[in-house]
């Protein structure tokens, strides 16, 4: 059957999808949903996406949401070349560590600059500190900069060679999204230029279908109702301050990780309960270990987890974790097979990214972690925001991800989804909040995955267990 295509064409997911689509020769039906007018509220629009969020996908009644799940399955799907998603593990490996990088590493900071410093400004009125603006600014830069100099310090058109893969749609619509509030990313950036120029040439006519009306908002003025109208979805997405990420990061595997960080936590878990041997290499992000040039040269993002499997170096916890359940030869349950349900496990695992690593993340940092350091409480009602936000975050798992009788979040045996799900919901108990506390099917499902996981699960938790009872 035709899929079923609905988008707001100013998000860039959904540009990202429609040129996807639309190269690849895929029929779908267009429709359009209207963030600005709060379509995507509407109890029509949320019967079938209950997460309120564009783009999503219906096909003979499958629905599937976030883009980069969508984009997996229909490369698995349909007769896609190959270069889109490759087939082989470690060329997918590589694919997926982008991916996985550029949810916090290039989204999040490029939105965060259009958001403190432009969409806020020209709602309210009030003009942002200039410590923000200059804060932000320089986030959104150094995003730009590691594309620059780290994700294209290679001799090729594409991020991973001389054919397009989902991996440079993704980038080239995130890139594009600045020049709505006046900053171009190319400007003084040859490599990006080169590049952007490369994917729009290589996907025209539809780069340019998609980006018309964002070529046309960046050509003139923007009024407040039509900025209102462009990046509405990102308001609901992503929220607040400067990111707080402490996702930061051989025939025998190394693994460089500190358990004081959620993905590292998970990727350690996961090598432990599948019996998969590793040399354990601490890297103390407390102490700046990840900043030394010691382990830059092993990854110059500076962030943990990482592995090296013999040589290979794969980035980025999602992106392990998927290459391990490939190359490992582990139960099919941790990462199926089975298109349809991989799927679904992509969706979450996408979603967790900004919808519950962020808020939890955030919460935990102004709470506990930045008062820890420097001795200063945080103001009021930017605590009471972050925890807001958090709660709700938490909420929405459980009302949502939680809402059937299942074990697991995907059935009755763990994925790689449950062991990211629950390092990040042990996150906040070390600031004082416990997720399970008023959620008795969240309670449950935690239990559930201790349980199936011990005794590893305490092991890797011992030091979130120590700081509770420390009372730092």
């Amino acid at each position: 059957m035709t899929i079923q295509f609905y988008y707001d064409i100013l998000s860039q997911p959904c540009r990202t999808l429609y040129i996807f689509l639309k190269i690849n020769n895929l029929p779908f039906n267009k429709h359009v949903v209207n963030l600005a007018k709060g379509h995507h509220r509407t109890e029509e629009f949320r019967k079938m996406n209950p997460l309120s969020l564009v783009p999503f996908i219906e096909e003979n009644g499958f629905v599937l949401r976030e883009s980069v799940g969508i984009m997996r399955y229909l490369c698995r799907e349909k007769n896609i070349p190959d270069h889109w998603y490759p087939k082989d593990y470690k060329a997918q490996a590589k694919i997926d560590e982008f991916i996985e990088w550029h949810h916090l590493g290039l989204r999040f900071p490029l939105t965060m600059f259009f958001r403190i410093c432009h969409l806020e400004p020209l709602l309210t009125g009030k003009e942002p500190q200039k410590s923000d603006v200059e804060r932000y600014t320089n986030a959104m830069k150094n995003s730009c900069d590691v594309m620059e100099n780290i994700w294209l310090n290679k001799d090729c058109k594409f991020l991973f060679g001389d054919h397009l893969t989902i991996a440079d749609l993704l980038a080239a619509m995130e890139i594009e999204q600045p020049r709505m509030c006046g900053y171009d990313p190319r400007d003084g950036r040859p490599k990006l230029t080169e590049y952007m120029d490369h994917v729009q040439s290589e996907t025209n006519p539809y780069y340019d279908e998609a980006c018309k009306l964002l070529n046309s908002i960046s050509a003139k003025k923007i009024s407040k109702g039509e900025l209102k109208s462009t990046l509405y979805v990102h308001i609901n997405i992503v929220f607040l301050l400067i990111i707080f990420v402490l996702y930061l990061f051989n025939m025998v595997l190394k693994l460089y990780y500190d358990t004081f960080s959620q993905p590292s936590r998970a990727v350690y878990l996961f090598l432990r309960i599948n019996d998969i041997p590793f040399e354990k290499q601490n890297v103390n992000l407390m102490t700046g270990e990840h900043k030394k040039d010691e382990f830059k040269k092993i990854n110059p993002l500076s962030l943990v987890p990482v592995i090296d499997d013999n040589g290979f170096i794969l980035r980025e916890s999602v992106g392990i974790l998927r290459y391990l359940a490939h190359e490992k030869n582990l139960a099919d349950h941790w990462y199926p097979r089975d298109s349809k349900t991989q799927a679904r496990v992509d969706e979450f695992i996408e979603w967790q990214h900004l919808g519950l690593r962020i808020p939890l993340a955030l919460f935990f940092r102004v709470g506990k972690l930045v008062p820890m350091l420097t001795g200063r409480q945080p103001p009021s009602d930017l605590l009471e925001r972050v925890k807001k936000e958090m709660v709700n975050s938490c909420n929405v798992f459980e009302k949502f991800w939680l809402a059937s009788d299942k074990k697991f979040l995907f059935g009755n045996n763990l994925s790689i989804a449950d062991l990211l799900a629950v390092m990040e919901l042990e996150q906040p108990r070390m600031a004082g909040y416990d997720p399970r506390e008023g959620r008795p099917k969240l309670a449950m499902y935690m239990d559930r995955v201790r349980a199936a996981t011990n005794p590893y699960y305490d092991e890797v938790c011992e030091m979130v267990y120590n700081f509770i009872k420390s009372k730092l």
